[in-house]
């Protein structure tokens, strides 16, 4: 078997220095050397076939350029497009991501962050699903070294000096409940996610809010307890035709809810948004594809801002934020991050007609 090459024989076969080659190789930054110089240590290691040593490497320099992510799925295009900006803006800086999925159970969620954390990955960003369940685990990554950076689900921030990045989730159906109401829909139910998701729970207290404030005296009667698959959203429209409530507009939690929905309402022969108006929350580009008015989580800008607060952390070591938003080295680092929804209008709402009370038409 061939001998593998080193750095030192790439320097050798272009006839500069170990320090020349290895800069050029591992693209260190701020070395500057001239293009022939450059061509010379490239066309070696094609000669030579080299490939760097990550174990010396993490050995020399204490660092692996590996960010461990932890997601609940990868379903849909919010993680995909959050993992996308990630990716993207991380292999800038050369750091590589290593992705797990725990599938939102709490104790998977827990055993993928030690596994990272015994892969010795230089920082986390991590997802927030069960917040109460893996509350002893937030705790102790407080107590290390690792740089994290939580996001998704808002977290106990009492005691965690660590940044967090959400989308704004009250937001997400007071923009929708707006746009319906200004539209002249008066009958808007919500077809919500599950009440032990802090996610879902923050959704209904928008919608709450919203229809509050619109005048509606029990808004509570407006909601439908669904989920975020597609099942979810064929049963809670299931529950809700049955129950014969009148209704000219509906709320889905996800873009699968709301496939679930049309699925349903196809089958029953009504269309939308003829018969009645249909919102989804998230859904990106498929939204788009389907024509669905839908309420975007902004999901590349929630991962482009979690990756330059980690990259912040990692190039600096000793500025993990504090609750007051100032690190110890007076790098301004906040620890609570926002990012703001936005509302597509597209072919699935329109104005309410006079005889298009769904419900009302199924009680006859």
């Amino acid at each position: 078997m061939a001998k593998r090459a080193t750095i030192r024989d790439v320097a050798r076969e272009a006839g500069v220095g170990v320090t020349t080659a290895s800069n050029i190789v591992n693209q260190h930054p701020g070395s500057s050397y001239k293009a022939e110089t450059r061509g010379r240590v490239l066309r070696a290691v094609q000669t030579l076939e080299y490939s760097p040593n990550w174990s010396a490497r993490t050995l020399r320099t204490r660092q692996t350029l590996a960010v461990g992510v932890v997601v609940s799925d990868l379903l849909g295009n919010y993680f995909s497009d959050l993992i996308y900006a990630v990716e993207k803006r991380l292999d800038a800086h050369h750091y590589q991501i290593l992705l797990c999925q725990s599938h939102g159970d709490p104790v998977i969620h827990e055993r993928q962050i030690q596994v990272l954390r015994e892969r010795n990955v230089d920082g986390l960003l991590v997802q927030i699903v069960h917040a109460s369940a893996n509350n002893a685990l937030y705790r102790r990554l407080e107590m290390t070294t690792t740089p994290i950076v939580y996001f998704d689900s808002k977290a106990d921030l009492a005691d965690m000096t660590s940044p967090l990045v959400e989308s704004n989730q009250p937001q997400l159906t007071r923009l929708a409940v707006d746009h319906l109401w200004k539209m002249g829909h008066r009958e808007i139910f919500f077809l919500s996610g599950s009440p032990h998701h802090i996610n879902a729970r923050e959704r209904r207290e928008g919608f709450l809010q919203a229809m509050s404030e619109c005048g509606v005296p029990s808004p509570e009667g407006y909601i439908v307890e669904a989920g975020y698959q597609e099942e979810h959203g064929q049963q809670g429209f299931q529950r809700l035709w049955e129950s014969r409530k009148p209704f000219t507009a509906l709320i889905a939690s996800s873009i699968y809810c709301g496939y679930g929905v049309m699925g349903r309402a196809r089958e029953m022969g009504l269309k939308i948004p003829e018969d009645f108006s249909l919102v989804t929350i998230g859904g990106g580009r498929e939204a788009a594809r389907m024509g669905l008015t839908d309420i975007d989580q902004n999901p590349q800008l929630i991962g482009e801002t979690m990756s330059d607060l980690l990259l912040t952390l990692l190039h600096d070591k000793n500025s993990k934020p504090q609750a007051n938003g100032t690190a110890p080295t007076g790098v301004s680092l906040p620890l609570h991050h926002r990012i703001e929804p936005m509302l597509h209008i597209r072919q699935s709402t329109q104005e309410p007609k006079a005889q298009s009370r769904v419900g009302a038409r199924a009680a006859k």
